[in-house]
């Protein structure tokens, strides 16, 4: 089931309220300060439920060293699941940073992401839902192109 949908220029994401997954696709540029602060709206709503999962897919921008501060503070006491998926090898540094906050956040490559769904123990079910968000995520954000690694899985 749908909560929770925001499509921005750069960043976009959703929150399946019933298998309790956010999803988030971030473009080739930085979010600005509206996109961030609707994203931390969404995690402090969220913040009491100790079984989130989320996927981070970035295709290599990232917040801001101040935005991030924001989002790590946004970030609940709990040690939700979280994968961050990326084409950009820089990326495996932020969730590096990031791990140290949440030792359950693993990176993944953008190949990898089945890896990522297992990562996150989605059923079969989930893993389709998932998938098919990640994929409109993505069409939302940037132009369409064809993507062997998102569509095949999708």
């Amino acid at each position: 089931m749908l909560e929770s949908s925001v499509t921005n220029p750069h960043f976009a994401f959703t929150y399946l309220s019933a298998p309790r997954i956010l999803v988030s696709y971030q473009g080739t540029l930085p979010p600005d300060e509206n996109e961030v602060r609707n994203y931390n709206q969404v995690l402090r709503s969220i913040a009491e439920q100790p079984d989130v999962r989320c996927l981070w897919y970035t295709e290599g921008a990232r917040p801001s060293r101040e935005q991030q501060e924001r989002l790590a503070a946004a970030v609940p006491k709990h040690q939700w699941l979280v994968a961050l998926l990326s084409p950009s090898p820089e990326m495996r540094f932020i969730a590096s940073a990031f791990s140290l906050v949440n030792r359950n956040l693993r990176y993944f490559t953008a190949q990898e992401l089945p890896l990522a769904l297992r990562h996150l123990q989605c059923t079969p079910d989930e893993q389709s839902e998932v998938q098919l968000v990640l994929a409109e995520l993505r069409h939302a954000v940037e132009p369409p192109q064809d993507d062997p690694v998102l569509e095949r899985h999708a």
